[in-house]
């Protein structure tokens, strides 16, 4: 049975997370703490994925409604709305697929420490004693670290 907004309204939290589903891969989703969210369950490449439609209140059920029907237009269009809300490509590079592949490369071709390269990505740096204690910036290795994967990417583009 397809949702109402009175049944939106009135949904309460519980001990654990509620779903309550619509149709077509939307539904509400209640958590214990009384957040409520819409989101839109969807698979992508036989995977399936889930992306945030906006929060109850500011965004209506009409609303919701309309933003599903935005993504499954997306997806017919080959762009997945959890990556790519700008409308950009599955085929072509996002932030986070230069990082995943920065942080490979610098790894493992070019062997550079896992620490420089996490403070390079701005990713927090575990240290046992927290990042109270450690500050550290490693500027010199990572200007060397991004000279050299800049050199091993103009390498590449001169191959192709």
């Amino acid at each position: 049975m397809p949702l109402t907004d009175s049944m939106a309204r009135n949904a309460k939290p519980a001990a654990k997370t509620i779903r309550m589903f619509d149709r077509d891969g939307l539904y509400l989703e209640v958590s214990p703490r009384g957040g409520k969210w819409w989101r839109l369950k969807y698979r992508n490449a036989g995977k399936e994925k889930r992306v945030s439609l906006g929060v109850y209140r500011e965004v209506n059920l009409k609303k919701a409604r309309a933003r599903t029907i935005e993504a499954r237009q997306l997806l017919d269009a080959g762009v997945d709305p959890s990556e790519n809300r700008m409308g950009i490509a599955k085929d072509e590079m996002s932030g986070h697929g230069f990082r995943a592949m920065a942080r490979t490369i610098l790894d493992e071709v070019l062997g550079f420490r896992p620490d420089f390269i996490e403070h390079q990505l701005a990713h927090a740096v575990r240290d046992p004693n927290g990042r109270a204690y450690n500050r550290t910036a490693h500027l010199e290795e990572r200007r060397k670290m991004m000279q050299g994967l800049g050199g091993l990417l103009g390498q590449a583009e001169e191959r192709r």
